[in-house]
């Protein structure tokens, strides 16, 4: 095995990686020079995705204790201990939280937290955020709006290490993106999850404030599932938009 610069621990919610955020973690390590770890701290680990990570870490540790953070916090000083991890990467809020005890009893190793969205929390928790946020060392946003937005609520951060690395897509050739003007319609797709932060319900007002104006060659396709798909199947049908907005559900590709 080569040794790299760094001991990078990573914790993820899952392996799931049909959502954003194991996806981008996956593709990170796998284009790392860096020695990679993995703790996957919830019981969703949707096993058939593990074998995409055991393949570009260097190790993979589960922690099926549920909430209990005790014992997460018993586990990753171990993993940390045994292979001399320097830095550690995490996201939402659970992972903050056992990351951020770590920290306490760990204080050499480095601190990164990745915002995935503009989400805001109880006020409870937004002052457990703001003690761990004091021990990061870097925090990465997915956008400029993600970093006002958590800069808002958090004024510390405006005075932190910030990095912003937007969502990657595959690089298109020159000539693949000049207009095609004589198209006869046009195709929008939308890839997240059917939660209420992706704002799925504007696209949707989007379509219908388009068809008010009589732009009836334009397809809305959204690709995924979650707890709003209802809610957002009413809306087309309210707006009688069945024809123009496409639901996709769950994509393996």
């Amino acid at each position: 095995m080569k040794q790299y610069e760094k001991n990078i621990l990573y914790i993820l919610s899952s392996y799931n990686r049909f959502t954003g955020t194991p996806k981008k973690t996956l593709d990170l390590i796998e284009y790392s020079e860096h020695n990679s770890f993995l703790y996957v701290y919830s019981n969703a680990y949707h096993e058939e995705f593990k074998e995409n990570f055991v393949k570009v870490c260097n190790k993979v540790f589960e922690g099926n204790f549920g909430r209990n953070i005790f014992k997460h916090f018993k586990t990753l000083l171990r993993i940390i201990d045994e292979n001399e991890i320097e830095v550690i990467q995490t996201q939402f809020f659970f992972g903050e939280l056992i990351a951020g005890l770590v920290k306490l009893f760990r204080p050499k190793v480095k601190l990164i937290v990745t915002f995935e969205g503009s989400m805001s929390h109880s006020f409870v928790k937004r002052l457990i955020q703001k003690l761990v946020y004091s021990k990061v060392h870097t925090f990465i946003y997915i956008s400029n709006y993600v970093k006002k937005e958590k800069e808002s609520v958090f004024p510390r951060l405006l005075k932190a290490n910030t990095v912003i690395i937007y969502n990657g897509t595959s690089k298109l050739k020159v000539d693949e993106l000049e207009p095609k003007w004589s198209r006869k319609t046009f195709n929008i797709l939308s890839v997240s999850s059917l939660i209420t932060i992706k704002n799925l319900n504007i696209l949707i007002d989007m379509m219908h404030l388009l068809s008010l104006g009589h732009h009836r060659d334009i397809h809305l396709y959204i690709a995924g599932n979650g707890v709003q798909k209802n809610e957002l199947k009413e809306k087309v049908k309210e707006y009688e938009l069945e024809e123009f907005v496409h639901f996709l559900g769950r994509q393996k590709k």
